[in-house]
């Protein structure tokens, strides 16, 4: 069998890895935004039905 000569590694400038490294931490910040932003909705959602329940208890009561 012939040797066969090992290839070159492939040169990757710097500034395409920090832009790697700043996506990827832009991805898992999104994504805990989005999971923080659904729980306030919940919250949310759980307040604003309170509140017409308090509404409609004090409208019986006049």
């Amino acid at each position: 069998m012939a040797e066969q000569e090992p290839s070159p590694l492939t040169y990757v400038p710097e500034t395409v890895l920090k832009k790697r490294k700043d996506n990827e931490q832009a991805v898992i910040r999104r994504k805990e935004q989005a999971e923080a932003r659904k729980l306030r909705s919940k919250e949310n959602r759980k307040l604003q039905f309170k509140r017409a329940e308090q509404f409609i208890k004090e409208y019986r009561l006049q």
